[in-house]
């Protein structure tokens, strides 16, 4: 199945909003599971962990996929991002 981005995103914000990271980890760990070539999958889980103060697991799930050659581009920029703003960790391309 196809999961979309902005779908993912509103996911994540509504989690926040409400509070719910835990909800919004175990959820992002069943749909990791289920898609685990699904990068997108992994960038929400990883954002899901960091708010979550589990920094050391999001930061690794962040620089496995600037070291997987199957993962967009688009999302390794993306997990480039994250390194940045959530770590201050700089990433070159």
């Amino acid at each position: 199945g196809y999961i979309r981005p902005d779908t993912l995103v509103c996911m994540c914000d509504a989690y926040r909003q409400d509070g719910q990271q835990d909800r919004g980890e175990a959820f992002f760990r069943r749909m990791t599971a289920q898609y685990p070539e699904s990068s997108l999958v992994k960038l929400a889980l990883a954002s899901m962990l960091k708010d979550r103060k589990k920094k050391d697991e999001s930061k690794q799930m962040l620089q496995a996929m600037l070291s997987d050659k199957r993962v967009l581009p688009e999302v390794q920029d993306a997990a480039r991002v994250g390194l940045h703003e959530w770590f201050v960790e700089e990433v070159r391309p």
